[in-house]
């Protein structure tokens, strides 16, 4: 068995990545069990949508390029707690 600690700058690190990425990190400190996290990110997997995006700038020049998700109405959002997870860009790919 595997007892594996985790220094706060290394916590802050992988908090860093979820949140470019569009990810969430799910801790499980304090007596909270790994099978009561999996069971949070099952229900939001059964509860989430995935979309697709194709840029229009067609260009493979390697550049960063931002992105921004959001909802159409977002007082409605608050109302019914609509939560977006995305990623804020991505590196467009190079000519080969």
């Amino acid at each position: 068995m595997f007892f594996l600690t985790h220094s706060e700058s290394r916590l802050k690190d992988v908090e860093k990545i979820c949140q470019q990425t569009g990810g969430e990190m799910i801790d499980t400190p304090n007596g909270i069990s790994v099978s009561s996290a999996m069971e949070t990110i099952l229900t939001w997997l059964k509860q989430g949508y995935t979309l697709g995006y194709s840029p229009t700038n067609k260009r493979q020049d390697g550049t960063y390029r931002n992105i921004e998700v959001r909802l159409a109405n977002r007082s409605e959002a608050r109302k019914h707690k609509h939560t977006v997870y995305a990623r804020q860009g991505y590196y467009a790919p190079t000519a080969q």
